[in-house]
């Protein structure tokens, strides 16, 4: 007797069938590793970009500090500038007008600040300043009255735009001309002439 084994050929028919079935299966195992390869790489990437901006944002606030701070001293710089350049202005007159510098600050009460100060050659000193209080005004409008300034009598005293100003303290201008360095004396309001 003769057997027959109608298997073998569906076993032939499936082979081809089962070598694209494990085809499909390596394929798909392959492709889900380089998808999770893929996953985890982009996620590493993205998790490396954070820390990356997080060390960008620390850099930043890092330079906005020194920047604050180089702010802070080029005001400094700029205001030391602007004092030399007054002092610078008043070493200047100091050296040329001598006896008018030490009369000047002799009439000068406590309490008072000079911003300006200059001297004319035809002996009219102008200044400008603020007080800290009225009584401060008050003294040195006094110590004018006196008529001395620096060895040489006053003629006459110009006092300009006084006001009060959001510091509390009193601004004003001052201009005094000084006999006998003129005759006459040209102010805002005309020609003074001398009595002498």
């Amino acid at each position: 007797m003769k057997q027959i084994n109608f298997l073998s050929v569906r076993h032939q028919l499936a082979r081809p069938r089962r070598k694209r079935f494990l085809f499909k299966q390596r394929f798909s195992f392959i492709l889900a590793a380089i998808y999770s390869l893929l996953f985890l790489l982009n996620f590493g990437v993205y998790f490396f970009l954070v820390q990356q901006g997080k060390k960008l944002d620390e850099e930043i606030a890092s330079q906005k500090q020194k920047l604050e701070t180089v702010t802070a001293t080029e005001t400094k710089i700029f205001y030391l500038k602007n004092k030399t350049r007054n002092l610078k202005q008043i070493f200047l007159t100091t050296q040329n007008h001598k006896s008018l510098i030490e009369g000047f600050f002799n009439i000068l009460p406590a309490g008072i600040e000079v911003n300006n100060f200059t001297v004319a050659d035809p002996g009219e000193v102008s200044f400008q300043g603020t007080a800290i209080d009225f009584n401060s005004l008050n003294q040195l409008l006094l110590n004018l009255k006196k008529g001395q300034f620096g060895g040489n009598p006053i003629y006459a005293v110009e006092i300009g735009r006084v006001f009060w100003n959001q510091e509390k303290n009193y601004s004003f201008e001052v201009k005094i001309f000084l006999y006998p360095l003129s005759k006459s004396v040209e102010t805002d309001k005309g020609v003074v002439e001398s009595e002498y």
